[in-house]
């Protein structure tokens, strides 16, 4: 089993810096069709996805639809059922939104922004969304570890195919993050406690 990244492996970068980074690619993604090309932004590691998150939870999706705010844009609406909180205020459901639709004259989507379907189990690392006043993903699909069951055990695992991930390197350079590896679920919740309890502290 691969250990799970965090900090100690990649050069870290200031935040403020990192959240400019972050919404530039955003906006940029939002100019582009969904199907174009992957998504380019920096990769986040599990301890940076505790860093930027304001709710983390072990949930299963219940509902999806496509709405159409004031302005008659797309927005995708998800329900959860909440299994656990790992950080944040403790729920039994939430609601999450994500740009974009899957149907309706207005549909598309961000590359690398997830589509999550009824019944799948995962552990999602969400932020507060003032736009929306609600919750959103704190960084695209690298805020979604979803939950294999197997006759071993459960495994948790990214899938990052839509992004194009940037790490930066120790001296400004940078060089692609590829695929991840599953992880065990045992091993993966050890590390995300214990990231939230240094948080807390």
């Amino acid at each position: 089993m691969a250990p799970i990244p965090t900090t100690c492996q990649h050069h870290k970068i200031p935040g403020l810096a990192t959240l400019c980074i972050a919404a530039a690619f955003f906006l940029a993604a939002l100019a582009t069709p969904s199907e174009a090309r992957a998504t380019m932004m920096r990769y986040a590691d599990i301890d940076r996805l505790v860093e930027i998150s304001d709710v983390i939870v072990h949930a299963t999706v219940t509902d999806r639809h496509s709405v159409l705010d004031d302005e008659r844009r797309p927005w995708t609406q998800t329900t959860l059922e909440v299994h656990r909180t790992f950080y944040g205020p403790t729920k039994e459901e939430l609601v999450f939104h994500q740009w974009g639709a899957d149907e309706g004259p207005r549909r598309g989507r961000i590359a690398g922004d997830p589509r999550l379907d009824p019944d799948q189990e995962v552990i999602l690392f969400l932020r507060r969304d003032t736009a929306r006043d609600g919750l959103s993903l704190a960084a695209l699909s690298q805020s979604v570890f979803y939950v294999h069951k197997r006759d071993e055990g459960r495994l948790v695992r990214r899938d990052l195919s839509d992004l194009r991930l940037v790490v930066p390197g120790k001296r400004g350079s940078a060089s692609v993050h590829h695929d991840e590896p599953a992880h065990e679920w045992s091993i993966f919740t050890s590390v995300l406690i214990s990231l939230v309890e240094e948080r807390e502290e």
